[in-house]
């Protein structure tokens, strides 16, 4: 539900939320109010409040993020204060990181998630009061730049998670496992939500968002495309009809990773449109997929990591020991090993994608399996 339609069902027009917070915030003219939140971005529903912001020049005796409720007949009105100098301040810096030549994953943690979220709330905003203003700043914030500021963060994140799942599983402590595998699979749909185009941080939202995105957006994805029971692991891994061991659940994030970060950081390098998948629909009904199938082959390795460099992949051990660097063909038969594909079922994928004879690409996955399992980067399934 977006804004006017929420007004509407509220017996509110858009006027009339002008008028109530033009009084009771004394908004002055200089000033800048805009509407921001689940309600511009429509995921709102009926029980939602309104998200306004005020951007006041020289609100020295206001803390920034200070918030007003203001009740408009039914519906509450949110208020959050800011300075301007400090949000200009903020955007510049965003530039800043947009016009250096290179990349740097550290640059994220210059970047609160509370400085993400207004950068978001701006780039999305829709104007009350000095529309100017606003736009001035919408175009300063290159939307790219801030998803790929989030992308990092969500990774450090997924690493730290993936470390906390290996602990706890070796002290046998299966509960805090399967805490710490939801939380690691939310910070990947984050990672791949922000690969996407979305730069809204708020966790509450990946769910509805990745159920959102259209028809033929993993086209290109290394494995081929997720099909209906693979969302149903990256949205419900841990659920009683999807896996039976945290165990479980830790491998298949494993793979889903080793899928879905190289991919996501390729198309950075890339610099692919993040305009080019639209979240603006009502989301497809959830209908749990089926279970996963026997594993008669390998698969994954839990503490197997990837990531794109240049034209290549470095498959590694978040456990230690030496980087493989492999090409474009071996990584994406690789992530094939999923536990329920034999050699020659990933050779048939993958046919389409070299001029080797069939016999020669299934003798080719079968030594890469070799070399894979010795070095611990995969491990045969049970």
């Amino acid at each position: 539900m977006f804004l006017a339609e929420f007004l509407a069902l509220a017996g509110l027009s858009f006027e009339d939320l002008v008028q109530a917070v033009r009084t009771t915030a004394a908004v002055r003219t200089s000033d800048c109010v805009f509407a921001s939140g689940s309600l511009t971005e429509g995921l709102a529903n009926a029980r939602s409040d309104i998200d306004l912001y005020l951007i006041r020049r020289g609100a020295d005796d206001e803390p920034d993020g200070q918030v007003i409720i203001i009740p408009v007949q039914s519906v509450l009105v949110d208020v959050e204060l800011w300075d301007d100098r400090n949000v200009l301040t903020l955007v510049e810096r965003l530039q800043q990181v947009a016009a250096r030549p290179s990349w740097d994953p550290k640059q994220t943690i210059h970047f609160s998630v509370e400085q993400l979220r207004l950068l978001h709330r701006v780039r999305t905003g829709r104007a009350v009061h000095g529309g100017e203003q606003l736009d001035d700043l919408q175009r300063r914030i290159d939307q790219r730049t801030l998803c790929r500021l989030l992308f990092d963060r969500w990774m450090y994140t997924l690493g730290s998670l993936r470390l906390d799942i290996a602990g706890f599983l070796d002290a046998n402590d299966p509960h805090s496992a399967t805490l710490a595998v939801h939380a690691a699979l939310s910070a990947l749909a984050g990672a791949l939500l922000a690969a996407l185009g979305n730069s809204n941080p708020k966790e509450k939202w990946h769910h509805v968002k990745l159920r959102c995105l259209p028809t033929g957006w993993d086209d290109e994805l290394p494995g081929g495309r997720l099909t209906p029971d693979a969302p149903t692991a990256l949205l419900h891994l841990g659920a009683s009809n999807t896996v039976s061991s945290p165990t479980d659940a830790a491998d298949q994030l494993a793979g889903l990773a080793a899928r879905i970060i190289p991919w996501a950081q390729a198309r950075f390098e890339r610099q692919d449109d993040p305009t080019d998948v639209s979240f603006d629909r009502p989301p497809d009904v959830y209908s749990p997929g089926p279970g996963p199938l026997c594993a008669p082959h390998s698969r994954m390795a839990r503490a197997t990591c990837v990531r794109h460099d240049g034209g290549a992949y470095d498959l590694f051990s978040m456990d230690g020991g030496p980087v493989f660097k492999v090409n474009e063909l071996a990584y994406r038969a690789a992530v094939h090993f999923d536990g329920t594909r034999t050699v020659q079922d990933i050779a048939a994928s993958l046919a389409h994608t070299t001029s080797a004879s069939l016999s020669d690409l299934e003798a080719s996955i079968s030594d890469l399996e070799v070399v894979l399992l010795d070095r611990g980067l995969l491990t045969e399934a049970q």
